[in-house]
């Protein structure tokens, strides 16, 4: 497992607060997509790269948290994306 973190695609500035989410990735082998969620943020997205699903959380969750009032219009955000993917051994 790994993390990558990447702020909202908004510039909110130096002095607003800064709420952190996590949204966990893993590979839909069926589908061929990577699909990511969050517990703390009722966030539900996919794409065709793991960079792509990492740019997409970042460019939603603002906007959602904001929605359901999980932070407030000027706050910055950050996302930590945590990836689970098995790979068979050799």
């Amino acid at each position: 497992m790994f993390t990558l973190g990447k702020q909202g695609s908004e510039d909110f500035g130096m002095l607003s607060a800064m709420k952190e989410f996590t949204v966990h990735a893993f590979f839909d082998a069926q589908a061929r997509v990577w699909c990511g969620a969050s517990e703390e943020l009722p966030l539900r997205t996919e794409a065709d790269t793991l960079e792509h699903l990492l740019d997409r959380a970042a460019e939603i969750a603002p906007e959602i948290a904001i929605e359901n009032g999980l932070v407030q219009k000027g706050d910055r955000v950050t996302i930590h994306l945590t990836v689970d993917r098995e790979i068979a051994a050799a």
